[in-house]
């Protein structure tokens, strides 16, 4: 087992595509959540989330240490240092998933 995940790892860091399994590990961590917020950017370490209300920009950032750390245990590296929100109302957040 260890060797599969040891050569996913290294063929995660050639593609480059860690940063898009970044979306799929929220997912996962957050679980039934998951629905409320979106995989927006990872820059220099700061995994950015799209919330569609203050309200979950809280709740996220109350449950930031703990969302960094099962992410990070996830991927099986500390890739991501810091976690931050953009608002984006309700109407907007529907309208860009249908764009989908």
């Amino acid at each position: 087992m260890e060797h599969i995940k040891a050569r996913l790892a290294e063929y995660l860091n050639k593609a480059n595509l860690k940063t898009a399994f970044l979306g799929v590990a929220l997912q996962e961590v957050l679980g039934k959540e998951a629905d409320k917020v979106s995989f927006y950017a990872f820059r220099a370490g700061v995994l950015w989330i799209k919330v569609p209300s203050p309200t979950w920009a809280a709740e996220l950032m109350s449950k930031k240490a703990e969302i960094i750390k099962k992410i990070n245990v996830l991927l099986g590296e500390k890739l991501i240092k810091d976690l931050k929100t953009l608002v984006y109302s309700r109407e907007d957040f529907d309208n860009e998933d249908k764009k989908d």
